[in-house]
């Protein structure tokens, strides 16, 4: 995978989404589950989350979540508690 196209997957997730909702997004359950899971706890419409998490396993299934991390980390127009969290995540 791309730079280019990780990018674009994370934009479609959304940085913060993707770092606040990382618990979730790694499950191994169906896309249906995760996505009625991430509805709840965000108050998004099922569709925008059934995207976010196709999105998401796209990102787990090229063992990109290192990279993925990296860039929320680096990116200019994300909070300063994001970032520090996306840190945490890239440590751990």
């Amino acid at each position: 995978m791309s730079d280019d196209q990780l990018l674009r997957l994370l934009r479609t997730i959304g940085f913060k989404a993707y770092v606040e909702n990382i618990d979730l997004l790694e499950l191994s359950s169906g896309t249906a589950q995760i996505a009625e899971k991430l509805s709840l706890r965000n108050k998004w419409t099922l569709s925008g989350s059934r995207t976010r998490v196709n999105a998401a396993k796209r990102i787990h299934q090229a063992e990109a979540k290192k990279r993925a991390l990296t860039i929320i980390v680096n990116a200019q127009n994300i909070s300063e508690e994001t970032a520090q969290k996306a840190a945490a995540l890239l440590k751990a």
